[in-house]
């Protein structure tokens, strides 16, 4: 249902300029466990077994095209006839969340960060490939450190500024939400708009905020101030 809103939207914001371009729905899976959703729409509907789902009156005949990478193996991802940035964006979709060892999972790739980065927008692209590197795994800053080494130059300033930005964020997030569980054993449960200025909040206000939860000082109407 969430593709199909979001292929309207498309079609709604190109069909006055674009009227003759298709739009083929393509859904990239990779979760630990195998697909088992039906990809036709009027197959979520819970009806009879008997009744023909292209008989439903009403209900959109709507598809869409899957790639299951759960389980793909590298070297079958790299074999297929794609451009080198799309070969390298589905092996790092392919990679799964919490893997530590950088030259284990992308050690074989390296070259092909080094043609990318000489593509136009190359770096922009590897920079995006860090930041979802940044979010999935659970590589130190020092091993991440010593794999850019091994990187051509203008590849490893491409991951090392985004990395950093990347790994600032979740540090300052994880100290959130650590403030976030000792503001809520203090003053009970919290409301939204609370929440969402901590969430929010730089590491250094999010510092100071909790030096003063600690010294007793911090009133909850000071967060939203």
């Amino acid at each position: 249902f969430r593709m199909l809103r979001y292929l309207v939207r498309i079609w709604e914001r190109h069909l006055e300029r674009h009227p003759d371009t298709q739009r083929l729905p393509v859904v990239i899976y990779q979760g630990r466990r195998r697909w088992n959703v039906s990809t036709e729409f009027a197959g979520l509907l819970d009806v009879e077994p008997d009744v023909l789902l292209s008989d439903l009156v009403g209900v959109p005949q709507f598809s869409y095209l899957l790639d299951d990478l759960s389980g793909a193996d590298p070297p079958v991802l790299a074999a297929r006839p794609l451009t080198v940035e799309a070969q390298v964006g589905l092996a790092l979709l392919g990679l799964p969340s919490g893997f530590d060892d950088p030259v284990e999972a992308l050690g074989r790739w390296l070259d092909s960060f080094a043609v990318i980065a000489a593509h136009p927008g190359g770096r922009e692209l590897l920079g995006a490939f860090s930041a979802y590197l940044g979010k999935i795994s659970k590589v130190t800053d020092q091993r991440m450190g010593e794999f850019m080494a091994t990187m051509e130059p203008e590849v490893a300033e491409a991951f090392v500024s985004t990395w950093d930005r990347v790994m600032a964020r979740e540090h300052a997030r994880g100290q959130a939400e650590l403030l976030l569980s000792q503001l809520t054993l203090k003053f009970g449960d919290l409301d939204e708009e609370t929440r969402a200025v901590v969430l929010s909040a730089s590491g250094e206000q999010i510092a100071a905020w909790s030096a003063r939860l600690i010294d007793g000082t911090l009133r909850l109407e000071d967060l939203t101030a």
